[in-house]
């Protein structure tokens, strides 16, 4: 079975790592309506798509601490919309 791209509504960088490792919090139109990716290098590392915001943002506060305890510190990015 192939499964077609979500269609994204907007997405929020979440965090930062110093080495560049980036979360990325997406809403989907489509059920599971989020999907949280950690990025490196514009290569996708770990992707998983939940139900609930507040799924996806512990989610992402896990692999922060996680990735967080091996490169460094982070920081905080907000919302930005993607249109199309």
């Amino acid at each position: 079975m192939i499964n077609s791209p979500p269609r994204i509504d907007a997405t929020e960088s979440l965090w930062t790592l110093g080495d560049g490792t980036m979360c990325v919090l997406a809403k989907c139109h489509n059920p599971p309506k989020y999907a949280v990716s950690l990025m490196r290098h514009a290569q996708v590392v770990r992707q998983r798509r939940v139900y609930g915001e507040a799924a996806a943002r512990m989610l992402a506060e896990n692999w922060r601490q996680s990735a967080g305890s091996q490169t460094g510190p982070f920081v905080f990015v907000t919302w930005f919309p993607l249109y199309g």
